[in-house]
């Protein structure tokens, strides 16, 4: 719960509640959430969708070579990618779906 609280007030146009209204009831909904997902197997689409926001690599390239640019992911927030893993672990022999 503390990583979520130490969130930026900053939002996404992705995220459905307040980033400050997230922080306030984190540990009711977001406990809630997470667990469910574990056990259900379950993660919802709108968690999967992000905003892509190209940034230029370096100053100087092509700015008309898409390769010139590296891509952003927005998620919403509250949703965290551990370091190191690609996808949620199975739950109870059941596995999530993508």
């Amino acid at each position: 719960m503390d990583a979520i609280r130490r969130l930026p007030d900053k939002q996404s146009a992705a995220d459905l509640i307040p980033t400050s209204v997230l922080k306030q009831i984190a540990d009711i909904i977001v406990v809630k959430m997470f667990n469910c997902s574990l056990s259900e197997g379950y993660f919802p689409a709108v968690f999967k969708q992000a905003f892509i926001t190209p940034v230029m690599k370096k100053p100087g390239l092509d700015a008309a070579d898409t390769s010139s640019y590296q891509p952003i992911s927005n998620l919403p927030a509250g949703i965290v990618k551990a370091p190191g893993t690609s996808r949620c672990p199975p739950a109870n022999g059941v596995p999530v779906v993508h």
